[in-house]
């Protein structure tokens, strides 16, 4: 990244939170931000992971203004915590990633009541209330930018012959039913908030598949055979879009759901 571009985005010094920041797409996220400048609030529910994330960071960044806060997203007094953090740390509260939330229900011909129940808690509910409070923050100064991290399965349906090889990795059905959730509550939060400054998108990922999964072969190449781009996508892609959703280069695009999929939705 140049620093042009740096100027261009407009992170350095900015506070933003990652929610869900200990994952292999949320730390790729939290690197990008330590790179353009941005004052990083790395938070998840577990702080080894977080710890281990932010060692890594200032090593390959040196002067990177990233600090670990814990926090699970169904505990509200902790995810404001995490607010608390960033303000501190570089003043407002200017962005708010959110990956975590991911709901837990588990694949099958009928799902279960309870875990289907808090599919819908975790990765909508959940999700909507970090987003509001962090809006409530973001009002005091009449800006800022909130991403949500959906999936293509909120628009599309996992293709059940992809999974023949890993049927323990099919998306259950509450998952897509959250993610779609989500995408239209961006809509719907920006529509109320752009008087105020405030920026909501989502963020779609595709077929980004964990190290483990890349490394089983099969599957991941089942998924890059999908694709227009006829590959699997990278950590750092992830980030970049996130990065612009964050920034100052998207400073005119809210209500917008992103997809960044290779392609893989393109058919």
């Amino acid at each position: 990244m140049t620093a042009s571009t740096d100027g261009q985005l407009g992170l350095a010094g900015r506070g933003v939170v990652v929610l869900g920041a200990s994952g292999h797409l949320g730390s790729a996220a939290v690197r990008a931000l330590a790179r353009a400048g941005a004052v990083v609030v790395a938070s998840a529910r577990k702080r080894d992971p977080l710890e281990r994330l932010v060692r890594s960071v200032r090593e390959a960044v040196p002067g990177a203004a990233v600090c670990v806060q814990p926090a699970d997203l169904g505990e509200a007094a902790e995810v404001e915590a995490a607010f608390d953090r960033a303000e501190q740390e570089a003043g407002t509260l200017h962005g708010l990633l959110c990956l975590a939330g991911a709901p837990l229900d588990a694949p099958g011909p009928r799902s279960d009541p309870e875990r289907l129940a808090t599919a819908f808690v975790r990765g909508v509910a959940d999700v909507i209330l970090a987003s509001q409070a962090a809006a409530e923050r973001m009002r005091r100064h009449r800006s800022g930018s909130i991403v949500l991290v959906g999936s293509i399965y909120g628009l599309v349906s996992p293709d059940p012959r992809l999974y023949e090889s890993a049927p323990e990795l099919e998306s259950p059905p509450g998952y897509g039913a959250a993610k779609a959730g989500l995408a239209q509550y961006a809509r719907y939060a920006a529509c109320r908030l752009g008087p105020l400054g405030i920026r909501v998108n989502a963020l779609s990922p595709g077929p980004f598949p964990r190290p483990e999964v890349r490394r089983a072969g099969a599957f991941a190449d089942a998924l890059a055979a999908r694709t227009a781009l006829r590959r699997v996508g990278e950590p750092e892609e992830f980030a970049g879009a996130a990065l612009f959703l964050l920034s100052d280069l998207s400073r005119y695009v809210t209500g917008h759901n992103l997809v960044v999929d290779g392609g893989f939705t393109a058919w």
